[in-house]
């Protein structure tokens, strides 16, 4: 829970907008990158702890950081655009917090489709990614990521070309993360023209397992390098 002191300090950087208090939980709702940018800056400064949320379709009890000092909700719901349908590549560019519903409406009016069946489309495309096994179908559609790290740097990884890298695939680090690598702020997926309607059905056992475990020696070494002070929780 924030205090009003520090509840005050969010709410100047939103002008007095896009913030919410439910059951005494401060919730910022930032609709542009700078004002994110700011939000997690001053929360490594202030040792805040923030969890990442879109629609907050798969919160639990198990979530709640009512009694974490400090602690806040920042959703990306208002981080909701469609950048590009990119027809010569096949690649649609949006901002994480669009809805998974909003997507697949906006390509059936194109005569587009996703390469695969989802059916928890009530998420945010951006919730949707943070919370799948990194060998879910829904990675192979995934092309690029943009993320912000909690001291405010922007990670840019693939896009509408991506090469095979050597190293750690950025992309399944951040799935199943739940957020606690980064805040997605920009997603690149590959779509399919036409009314074919092949689809490779996402098994519900892929999702809501995250890897690594918090318990494991490699996501405690990634969370040391990204994030030493557990801004994200």
């Amino acid at each position: 829970m924030l205090s009003k002191k520090n509840q005050d300090k969010l709410i100047a950087i939103l002008e007095n907008r896009n913030f919410k208090i439910f059951k005494n939980n401060f919730i910022a709702y930032p609709e542009a990158i700078p004002d994110l940018i700011t939000i997690l800056r001053i929360a490594t400064e202030q040792n805040f702890k923030i969890k990442i949320m879109g629609y907050g379709s798969k919160l639990t009890p198990q979530d709640s950081i009512h009694n974490i000092s400090n602690s806040f909700y920042l959703s990306t719901s208002n981080l909701n655009k469609i950048i590009e349908l990119d027809e010569d590549n096949q690649i649609i560019e949006l901002e994480a917090g669009l809805g998974l519903q909003t997507l697949m409406d906006y390509l059936k009016k194109y005569n587009y489709y996703l390469p695969i069946n989802i059916t928890r489309n009530k998420s945010s495309v951006g919730g949707l990614l943070a919370s799948i096994k990194p060998f879910s179908n829904f990675i192979s559609i995934v092309k690029g990521v943009h993320f912000i790290l909690p001291n405010g740097k922007i990670i840019k990884y693939g896009g509408k070309v991506l090469k095979n890298c050597s190293g750690y695939n950025l992309i399944k680090l951040i799935s199943s993360s739940g957020g606690k690598f980064g805040v997605l702020i920009k997603i690149f997926l590959k779509v399919k023209k036409g009314n074919d309607f092949v689809l490779r059905v996402e098994n519900e056992n892929e999702i809501d397992s995250f890897f690594p475990s918090p318990n494991e020696e490699l996501y405690q070494k990634l969370k040391q390098e990204i994030d030493p002070k557990n801004i994200l929780i």
